[in-house]
Formats: structure tokens, C-alpha cells, sequence
């Protein structure tokens, strides 16, 4: 039989049949038949597979259209001064995720998997990372500060790093394309992802940690799913592997606020509830 299954025309075949008492009748089986009457009281039932979750796929699909969450605005969110770095984020990180995955895989194209904020501190680059998780419809981000990671035990250090992944991982493996979203942060980065080879400690837990992390963005099984958002101040520690393009590839450089900005920073704070009082002018005070 063909059933429609969101707008995709799909052939279905009968492997086993059940008889069931409808409105009080009795319908008896009838030996060796192999064929039956659908009704208005009839139940099309979708198993699994296995572990596996059922996955529809086809050429109806209109790409994740919903990545952002409606009506979310920067300044409600407490973000002033930081609409360039904003742009930059959305247009190269974030503007494949709304196509068609049939589209981006004819045109050989790649989601980005990672980008990385630098800059002096104190200018934002926490901020930017926390408040990408609510203006996204993806999963809560995990927030992950980068002395964390490390552990006395020998090999903890690296299974800290999968366990980062394990959520993504099992969503990809059963849904596939149409899985939402993983962002994972790492605060810090530059403090367990410094150029392999430059601690002279002996024990290479560092070198170990760099290795599995770049396994894990662009390894053999690379995950679609993910976004990895990486902070420092220190650009010039971190692993040059983990720069590179299929990585860590779109760095944002987050400055200190210019005029305009610090105008903006200070409208945000001079709100209703704490009032500039009379003949002064915010954008004099900025």
C-alpha cells in the first residue's frame, strides 16, 4: 500500500497482521489469508528497527528552517557593541544550516564544525559564546572551562573530551540528517589545546587531549551535528592542527568597543530602571 508520511509517498509492505475487536464485533482469523481491510479504526504502527530510530528521508525536506528561535533580539538579550562580531558569526557559521541537506551534499558543501574567539580579555568573547546557545534551536549548549578537561588518571583527560561528544553522536547515528544541533564551549581553550610538543613535562597529556579532540571534529567518523566554539586570549598557544580548515576554521577577533559601541554598551544599562539624570547625555558619557 502507499501511505503519505509528511508530504514524502511511501510503499509500504505488510509483514504481520493482528485482529482486533472493533465496536463490539468479533472478527475471527482466517487461516492463510494474506490480506486485510484498512478501516477508519486502523493504526499504522512504526517500529525501530533494532536500536535504530526510524528515519524518513527524501527529496521533500526544506532544511532547518527553524535553527534560530523566533523573535530573539541581541539588545533583550544583554548584548550591546558586538553586532559585527554577530553578523560574522551567523553568515560563516551558521548560513549552511538552513538549506536543504540534499542541496549542500550535491554542492559539496560542509557545515562548519568550529570557530574560535580571541582576543584581549574582557571584551565579550564569554558572552558571545553563552548567548549563541539561546538565539539557537539547538541543544543546551555545554560549557566546558578548559582546565576541566584535565585529570591525574592517565587516560581520564581524553575521555573527558568523548564523553563531550557521546550526545551528538548517538543523535546523528539515529537520525541522521535531521539531527538538531550540539554546541559545546570550551572556556580557555588555549589551556588544553597548546601546540603539541611545547610542554616539557614527559607526561604528553596535552599532546593526548589535542589528538583526541581533532579525532573527534574531522576524524574517520566526523559528526554534522556539531558546533565546537572555542575562547581564548592566547591564540598563538593553541595547536596550529586545530586552526586549520575542517576545524576550528572561522576565528572571530572580538576587540575592545570603539565609539559606536561603547554607545551602544551604554544605552543598554541606562534602561528604565536606572535612569541618566537630567542635562546628562549617554552618548556624551560613552
Amino acid at each position: 500500500m502507499v501511505v503519505q508520511v509528511e508530504n514524502l509517498s511511501l510503499r509500504l509492505q505488510v509483514t504481520g497482521m493482528e485482529f482486533i475487536e472493533i465496536e463490539g464485533q468479533k472478527q475471527e482469523p482466517v487461516i492463510g489469508r494474506a490480506c486485510g481491510q484498512l478501516v477508519k479504526a486502523s493504526t499504522l504502527l512504526f517500529k525501530k528497527k533494532k536500536d535504530a530510530a526510524l528515519r524518513i528521508q527524501g527529496g521533500a525536506s526544506s532544511g532547518n528552517s527553524r535553527l534560530f528561535e523566533r523573535g530573539f533580539n541581541f539588545q533583550a538579550m544583554g548584548i550591546g557593541g558586538l553586532d559585527k562580531e554577530f553578523a560574522d558569526i551567523f553568515r560563516r557559521a551558521f548560513a549552511s544550516r538552513v538549506f536543504p541537506p540534499e542541496v549542500l551534499r550535491k554542492m559539496g558543501i560542509k557545515h562548519v564544525r568550529g570557530m574560535l574567539l580571541y582576543g584581549p580579555p574582557g571584551c565579550g568573547k564569554t558572552l558571545i559564546a553563552r548567548q549563541i546557545g539561546k538565539a539557537l534551536n539547538a541543544h543546551e549548549p555545554k560549557i566546558v572551562n578548559g582546565p576541566e578537561i584535565l585529570n591525574k588518571y592517565v587516560g581520564e583527560s581524553e575521555a573527558n573530551i568523548r564523553a563531550l561528544f557521546e550526545d551528538a553522536e548517538k543523535e546523528q547515528e539515529e537520525m541522521g540528517d535531521n539531527s538538531d544541533l550540539h554546541i559545546i564551549i570550551f572556556d580557555e581553550i588555549d589551556a588544553i589545546c597548546k601546540a603539541r610538543g611545547a610542554n616539557g613535562d614527559g607526561t604528553g597529556v596535552h599532546d593526548s587531549i589535542v589528538n583526541q579532540l581533532l579525532s573527534k571534529i574531522d576524524g574517520g567518523e566526523a559528526l554534522n551535528n556539531v558546533l565546537i566554539i572555542g575562547m581564548t586570549n592566547r591564540k598563538d598557544l593553541i595547536d596550529p592542527a586545530l586552526l586549520r580548515p575542517g576545524r576550528l576554521d572561522v576565528k572571530i577577533h572580538v576587540t575592545r568597543p570603539d565609539e559606536t559601541a561603547a554607545m551602544a554598551i551604554t544605552r543598554h544599562y541606562l534602561t528604565d530602571a536606572l535612569p541618566l539624570e537630567p542635562g546628562r547625555d549617554a552618548d556624551a558619557l560613552a
